[in-house]
């Protein structure tokens, strides 16, 4: 109890309005700051983001058409989940009410009690603390999910042919996906024949393998 002493001396000696505003900086304060701790030790998963791609950990397997205007509609589909606020994230009302009940306490303590001087600059911070925790947690899942190549990242890829497939085996292609140099089985997509030094096209992902097509026909298609 020796620790809520020094609060519990306030409440008593404020009355009214400050008395509520105290209350709430240290209702909001106690929650927010519980929640930070709780998720700093892995409580709260990443993904309490309202905003959050659906599909950003998922392996797509997309099958490329030759039409263009569907080239461009499988982009604008990959990116409309891209417009992101910081209120999406459940991240920035944590820190809002952690950062806006701290700094209301340490005003209070101050005793910069002057309204709503004191309500705003406590809000001010709160809004600027949770924005800095979710802008930044954003930019660390994005990095993240950048750095890693998945299904999707392979296809419409134009790759050479290291070794040319035969028969049932499967032959090597070598691609450049995200500064990354890869080298990956394929086989050809049905009606298409490669060979050694081929440029070809990536169609689709298929398991351990992907299906390619020669290039110069298939785009000219």
């Amino acid at each position: 109890m020796g620790i809520f002493e020094p609060v519990e001396t306030m409440l008593r000696k404020e009355s009214g309005t400050q008395s509520a505003m105290l209350a709430l900086y240290l209702i909001t304060a106690i929650i927010g700051l519980g929640l930070i701790v709780f998720s700093a030790f892995g409580g709260m998963s990443d993904h309490g983001e309202f905003g959050h791609d659906i599909s950003s950990d998922a392996d797509i397997h997309v099958e490329l058409d030759h039409d263009v205007d569907h080239s461009i509609s499988i982009h604008d589909v990959a990116h409309s989940s891209d417009f992101w606020l910081p209120f999406f994230s459940l991240r920035f009302w944590i820190y809002l009410l952690g950062g806006f009940g701290g700094f209301g306490l340490i005003l209070t303590m101050m005793g910069i009690k002057e309204q709503p001087l004191q309500v705003g600059a406590a809000l001010i911070v709160g809004l600027i603390i949770g924005t800095v925790a979710a802008v930044t947690m954003r930019l660390l899942n994005k990095s993240h999910s950048n750095s890693s190549v998945s299904d999707r990242d392979f296809v419409g890829v134009v790759a050479r042919v290291l070794i040319a497939p035969r028969d049932t085996d499967p032959g090597k292609i070598r691609l450049e996906i995200k500064n990354e140099t890869i080298d990956v089985l394929a086989r050809p997509l049905e009606g298409h024949t490669i060979t050694s030094g081929d440029e070809v096209v990536v169609v689709s992902v298929d398991g351990a393998h992907v299906t390619v097509a020669n290039a110069e026909k298939y785009l000219n298609s």
